[in-house]
């Protein structure tokens, strides 16, 4: 399929991912050219958050390698995110175990510099319920420059976890790779 805009041919993509590999590719004047594009997902452990405010009380359980759970207060938590340079962040995930209904957990994407920070994804809040174990996971796509550029931003990950009996469990971030 061409498409033909002012008199001139245009470039049509074609992307699939499968089986963690996203094919693109280009249909033009010069012809078909295809590109493969490696997806990744980093994992980042509880245990790899350290406090960022001194008002919560927290434990990281099972010996510092379990889940990282506040005990009073609330508290922020961040992760320093080392992605290579142009990368292309496609999706933030977050483990909450949240069993608190008057409180809540989430993680963000950040990037800053020291003229600015800007937060690139934000999860949604869990849901927690009084006495319900189970883990959240809390999922977004929503990227805003989701192009790495590790020449003028450092990348860190942000937990807020608002109350006692909300838990982190882990988060990954996907991204391609050129």
């Amino acid at each position: 399929m061409w498409c033909e805009i002012g008199g001139r041919l245009r470039t049509l993509v074609l992307r699939v991912a499968c089986s963690g590999v996203l094919l693109s590719m280009s249909l033009g004047p010069q012809g078909a050219r295809a590109q493969e594009t490696k997806r990744v997902v980093a994992q980042v452990a509880a245990t790899g958050f350290m406090q960022s405010n001194s008002a919560a009380q927290f434990v990281l359980e099972q010996g510092g390698l379990g889940r990282l759970c506040v005990l009073r207060g609330a508290g922020y938590f961040v992760s320093v995110l080392n992605l290579p340079d142009k990368a292309t962040v496609e999706g933030l995930r977050g483990w909450i175990q949240d069993s608190d209904d008057e409180a809540f957990g989430m993680v963000s994407l950040v990037r800053s510099n020291p003229q600015r920070f800007e937060m690139l994804a934000m999860s949604p809040i869990s849901k927690g319920r009084r006495g319900d174990e189970a883990t959240e996971q809390l999922d977004t796509t929503g990227i805003r420059e989701g192009s790495v550029d590790n020449a003028h931003y450092a990348y860190m990950l942000q937990a807020v976890l608002t109350g006692p009996n909300v838990c982190l469990r882990g988060v990954e971030v996907t991204y391609s790779l050129p």
